[in-house]
Order: structure tokens, then C-alpha cells, then sequence
């Protein structure tokens, strides 16, 4: 696995620095969806302090509302074919 770290260590250094903070806010996420996979966990856990999660829970509404558009999308369209 070392040799796994210090390839990606490599190539991150190669990244210009106006992509880094793109690529970490990616992995912080990566690493946030992996720590809790129950989705009453995640609640709970919001639940308990939504001021210190106010973005982590609006980013979460906005994906469940983007989710349901492109559903209702499709089948809008399959409804037309």
C-alpha cells in the first residue's frame, strides 16, 4: 500500500495549486460518505449539531432535490417516447 501512497504523493505534487483545494474538498468528502454508510446515522448525527453541519445538510437536501428533478425528468420522458 506504501508504494500506492507515494505514487498518489507524486502526482499530487504535479497538480497546479488552484486545483488542490477542489481535490481536497473531493476527498474530505470521499472520507465523510465512508466514516457513516447509515443514513440514520448521518441524521442523527446532523440532528444533534445542524449549526456545526449547516453546509454538510445543504448540500445533502440540494442532492436529494437534483436526484428527484432528474428522475421526474426521465420518466417525463419515457412518457413522450
Amino acid at each position: 500500500m506504501s508504494a500506492i501512497r507515494n505514487e498518489t504523493f507524486k502526482l499530487i505534487e504535479k497538480i497546479p495549486d488552484d486545483y488542490i483545494y477542489w481535490l481536497n474538498e473531493l476527498i474530505k468528502k470521499f472520507i465523510e460518505e465512508k466514516e457513516i454508510e447509515n443514513e440514520d446515522e448521518k441524521i442523527a448525527r446532523w440532528q444533534a449539531a445542524p449549526d456545526k453541519y449547516e453546509q454538510e445538510i445543504s448540500d445533502y437536501i440540494k442532492g436529494g432535490i437534483k436526484a428527484s428533478r432528474y428522475e421526474e425528468r426521465a420518466k417525463n420522458n419515457e412518457n413522450l417516447s
